[in-house]
């Protein structure tokens, strides 16, 4: 029984003296095992069709060739019930399927996503669209957790690396490592922002910052009120202002190069 006793007094004399060890371990273990979980077991949505066709479609003539490609690279990725999944679990995939115009017009919420897709496009020249699309999204994963990492060490706290943990599993990260979706790369860009901001890299916070609005342009709407807080404040961050006037000029530029509505 006092063995038993002396158990949590042991953990935490543990944590005491070796916190900043087991923290970083932590984070490298779970960061290393979602990326290796994205690579044998990748989740596929129909989102995949979606940026497979928007980054092939500068190549095809029409909305049946575009159409037939697409759904034909997704077919040989997934499994059988998976693309039967994506072709007919519901009336809107199964019209998708059978309409190739019907199919085609939805791109522009897609297309909207105008540096993922073109980072889709030049590498879909080695590695086939699909296979850039895991591979921007591994690279990303990995990205992501090598930040966070970097960050900690430099703010000697890497004791607290099991609450970053904690908020990426709510924020089910892991399922977004496993997806063929713009998040993990848009996640990789921003805390890559953020992180370089905290260590007073300003210009190449904004660079990045400004990079993360042409993966979801909706990120103009954080860069603004940032910019708007620093004004408020007289902090002068003239970095942050300038991310957020270059993104209002490329918003309108991306929305309508994308036949997006905005």
């Amino acid at each position: 029984m006092e063995t038993i006793r002396r158990i949590p007094d042991c953990l935490a004399a543990l944590i005491g003296r070796h916190g900043a060890l087991l923290g970083a371990l932590a984070l490298i273990a779970y960061v290393a095992g979602i990326t290796l979980i994205s690579i044998v077991h990748p989740q596929v949505n129909w989102d995949l069709i979606a940026y497979v066709a928007s980054a092939a479609e500068p190549r095809f003539a029409n909305a049946a060739e575009l159409h037939g490609y697409a759904y034909g690279q997704v077919r040989l990725f997934a499994e059988d019930w998976q693309f039967a999944a994506l072709t007919g679990a519901d009336a809107y995939r199964a019209y998708q399927f059978a309409n190739p115009d019907a199919f085609v017009s939805m791109l522009g919420m897609y297309k909207v996503k105008a540096l993922y897709v073109g980072l889709v496009q030049a590498l879909a020249v080695p590695f086939g669209e699909i296979g850039a699309i895991r591979l921007i999204t591994t690279v990303s994963t990995a990205v992501t957790g090598t930040v966070f990492l970097l960050w900690l060490f430099r703010r000697q706290a890497l004791a607290f690396a099991p609450l970053i943990i904690g908020l990426l599993i709510i924020s089910g990260y892991g399922d977004i490592a496993r997806l063929g979706t713009p998040d993990a790369f848009f996640m990789a860009l921003l805390s890559l922002g953020l992180f370089l901001h905290d260590r007073g890299k300003v210009w190449l916070a904004a660079l990045a910052l400004f990079m993360a609005t042409l993966v979801r342009s909706d990120t103009v709407v954080f860069i603004a009120a940032w910019a708007v807080l620093t004004l408020l404040f007289n902090t002068r961050q003239w970095s942050v202002v300038a991310a957020f006037i270059a993104s209002l000029i490329a918003y309108p530029f991306v929305t309508g190069t994308a036949g997006h509505p905005g």
